[in-house]
Parts: structure tokens; sequence; C-alpha cells
């Protein structure tokens, strides 16, 4: 009988490690993915940073060649 509860309870030991690795491979596998979201959002907020320096230049570019292209 009391084998049979050592047994029972080894088992639950057992399993309770097994979800406790689970829940730790779980929450590494959140952690990575925050950091895919934030260097997804830096890689975006980079890609806007350069379409609004080339509209900049291709306005300083626009305002240029009017302003020569003025002149007499």
């Amino acid at each position: 009988m009391w084998e049979l509860m050592r047994i029972g309870l080894e088992m639950q030991e057992r399993m309770i490690e097994a979800q406790s690795k689970s829940l730790d491979m779980a929450r590494s596998m959140m952690n990575a993915a925050e950091k895919q979201a934030d260097i997804g959002k830096a890689a975006l907020g980079m890609g806007e940073a350069m379409n609004q320096a080339s509209k900049a230049q291709a306005d300083m570019m626009s305002r240029w060649m009017s302003f020569w292209g003025g002149r007499p």
C-alpha cells in the first residue's frame, strides 16, 4: 500500500517538474517574441524616418529647381 502511494507521489512530482519546464519554455518564447516585436517596431521607425528624410530631400530639390528656374 505504501509502495503504491510512494509511486503515485513520484509520478506527481515528475508531472509537476515537466509542467514547470513547460512554463519556463513558454516564458522564454514570450520573451523572444517581445524582443522580435521591439526589433520590428525599431525597423519600422527607421523606415519612417528614412521616408521623411527622402521627402524632405525631394522637397528641397524641388524648391532649389524652382528658385533657379524662375530666374531669367
